[in-house]
C-alpha cells in the first residue's frame, strides 16, 4: 500500500512540476507580445509583422507601399526614409509624448484600410502605439519598422531625405 501512495505521490509531483514549467514557459513569453511565427516574420501582435528597413524599402519601391512616419514633424523634417509621409502619432507635452488625438483620422483621409501600410518611428515604441491605434480603428494589412528610422538612417544603401 505504502508503495502505490508513493508511487501516486510522485506521478501528481512530475504533473505539477510539468505543468508549472509549461505555465512559467508562456508566462515568459507574454510581456514582449513579440512572438516568432512559423514562417520567421517576428511580430508584434498575431497581424502586423515586423519588417526590416531593408524590406520596407524593397516594398515602397517594387509595391508602391506607402510608409507613414509617426515621429513629430522636427523629428521628420531632420532626416527620414525617402518617399515617406509624416503623421505624427503623438506630440511633445509638458509630461512627456501625448496622443495626437487626430492621428487615426488623419491616416484615414489617405489611406484605405484594406490596402497594405508600413508604420515606423524612430526606435519602435510609438510605431508599436500608433499600429495598435490603427489595429483598432480596423486597418488589418500594417508593417511596422524593426528598429525605426534609427535603424533605416544606420544602413548607407537606404535612402534619406531632409
Amino acid at each position: 500500500m505504502f508503495q502505490v501512495r508513493a508511487l501516486a505521490a510522485a506521478v501528481a509531483m512530475a504533473v505539477m512540476l510539468a505543468c508549472t514549467s509549461a505555465f512559467l514557459t508562456a508566462s515568459r513569453a507574454l510581456p514582449s507580445r513579440v512572438r516568432t511565427a512559423a514562417a520567421g516574420i517576428r511580430t508584434l501582435s498575431m497581424t502586423v509583422p515586423l519588417i526590416t528597413p531593408q524590406d520596407a524599402y524593397e516594398m515602397m519601391k517594387s509595391k508602391s507601399v506607402p510608409y507613414v512616419d509617426v515621429r513629430t514633424q522636427e523629428e521628420f523634417s531632420q532626416g527620414h526614409p525617402e518617399g515617406s509621409a509624416n503623421i505624427p502619432a503623438f506630440f511633445p507635452g509638458p509630461t512627456g509624448m501625448a496622443p495626437n488625438s487626430e492621428f487615426v483620422s488623419q491616416v484615414e483621409q489617405t489611406y484605405p484600410k484594406e490596402e497594405p501600410l508600413i508604420v515606423g518611428c524612430q526606435a519602435g515604441p510609438r510605431s508599436t502605439k500608433a499600429v495598435s491605434m490603427l489595429e483598432a480603428a480596423g486597418y488589418s494589412n500594417l508593417m511596422n519598422v524593426e528598429g525605426g528610422y534609427g535603424a533605416w538612417a544606420r544602413d548607407e544603401n537606404l535612402p534619406v531625405s531632409r
